[in-house]
Formats: structure tokens, sequence, C-alpha cells
């Protein structure tokens, strides 16, 4: 699980460089799975899901409730038109 501090908060450090891994998919020849090396973007210990071409968060997280959501950004007004 992830967790957030404030600033000034026990544990709260400023991180001036994260690691960059790379991410590697590898694809069955039939194209009905792959697997990779991605975590899990809500725990990062488990490997996440490949869900219709984007990364979701693994099967654990999943039945704790998280989810990848998309905010809509418009105004009210276009949503109703």
């Amino acid at each position: 699980m992830q967790h957030t501090y404030a600033p000034g908060d026990e544990g709260y450090k400023i991180v001036e460089k994260l690691p960059v891994e790379d991410v590697y998919l590898y694809y069955d020849p039939s194209l009905l799975g792959c697997a990779h090396n991605y975590s899990c973007p809500v725990c990062r210990k488990n490997h996440a899901v490949w869900s219709n071409g984007i990364m979701t968060p693994c099967w654990s997280c999943r039945e704790e409730g998280y989810a990848l959501v998309k905010k809509d950004l418009r105004p009210w007004w276009k949503k109703i038109l």
C-alpha cells in the first residue's frame, strides 16, 4: 500500500531522483495474452493486470475496491448536451 506524507510528518522525505525501470511486454503470438514486469500502481508488490491495452491494479487491490477511473473534465453544461 502506498502511503502519503505531508511536509513535517515523520517519514516524509523529498526524493530528488526516482529510478526509471524499463517495462517489458511479451506478447503471445496469437495476441490473446501477454506477460510483463509492470508492478501494480497501488501496492507495488504484485504484477498489474493487462486489460484492454492498459495496466490496471492487481487482483488483490481490485478486491479491496481500487480501480482506474477516467475523470471527465468537461463543464457540466457540455455533459448534458
